[in-house]
């Protein structure tokens, strides 16, 4: 699945789970990186929404950066996820 599909199908997901968040695609340093970030500026998304969204990029295969995996139990910025093909 290329990039752009990948974004869309991530972006569908979270909002069939109820998250209300956007979604976009970046290239970062030569990678390809997936932007989940809150709707308005000084909001966070809550546990359950954090934990939601995590598990759907683990379902699709992506990853932190550096290939490391996900880890539910790392802390990360409640306003802004960056996920990686």
């Amino acid at each position: 699945m290329n990039h752009k599909d990948m974004t869309s199908v991530i972006r569908s997901e979270i909002k069939a789970s109820g998250v209300k968040a956007r979604c976009r695609m970046l290239n970062v340093c030569g990678g390809k990186a997936i932007q989940v970030y809150t709707i308005k500026h000084g909001i966070e998304f809550t546990d359950d929404e954090q934990q939601k969204i995590k598990s759907i990029a683990i379902d699709r295969g992506l990853t932190c950066v550096r290939r490391i995996p996900i880890d539910f139990d790392r802390n990360t910025d409640p306003r802004l996820f960056e996920f990686y093909l």
